[in-house]
């Protein structure tokens, strides 16, 4: 999402790669990579942006990267996809017990199915925005329309608001985290392809 890489572009790194917004899920995410692996095959792919963490470990912010071993100040983690958003500290735990996952995103196995496909290897290195357990104020279909069309969704969003001052109180926690997750996440992945360039094992 361009709002999850919006720090990471602003870095001079940035323009040495190729940056692709997928959107929200699994489908699109799919559709999007194979039309960028169609257009010129890469010789690595990143998938990066934020993720929930499912370990108690996990703070906000934390680089959390699939492979191992994992360079000096990165943490490895099992990612997990989930087909909708886990708003609440309950249905993220059940994800946990479900999958065995570290941590939760919904655009992964789309991306894992063309890098498959297409023999390009696959990196996923993704900055945690909401803890185990934290609640992110809003149902989760309303959290998925909201990323989808942010400036469609916003009336929505404020009559949800001002109905609860608990989740008024959980979403701007999660305004917070996010930005923090926005800034970890630009600098970690900075961090992380100077690595690559170096010829670092990470990631095998």
């Amino acid at each position: 999402m361009p709002f999850e890489s919006a720090d990471f572009r602003r870095r001079p790194i940035a323009k040495k790669v190729r940056i692709v917004h997928t959107g929200v899920g699994e489908e699109a995410a799919r559709v999007a990579l194979e039309l960028a692996v169609c257009e010129e095959l890469p010789s690595l792919v990143v998938a990066s942006g934020f993720a929930g963490g499912l370990r108690e470990e996990h703070a906000i912010g934390n680089l959390l990267v699939q492979g191992s071993p994992a360079p000096a100040g990165f943490s490895t983690a099992r990612f997990g996809t989930s087909r909708e958003v886990l708003a609440t500290s309950e249905a993220k735990r059940s994800f946990r017990e479900a999958t065995g996952a570290d941590a939760v995103e919904m655009e992964g196995q789309g991306i894992r199915q063309v890098c498959e496909a297409a023999g390009v290897p696959l990196l996923i290195a993704r900055a945690v925005s909401d803890r185990l357990e934290d609640d992110l104020g809003l149902p989760p279909e309303q959290l998925a329309r909201l990323s989808a069309h942010p400036i469609r969704e916003m009336p929505g969003l404020v009559l949800t608001l001002l109905r609860s001052a608990e989740r008024r109180r959980n979403f701007l926690r999660m305004v917070r985290d996010c930005r923090k997750a926005q800034a970890a996440l630009g600098e970690g992945l900075e961090r992380l392809l100077l690595l690559l360039q170096e010829g670092d094992p990470v990631g095998r």
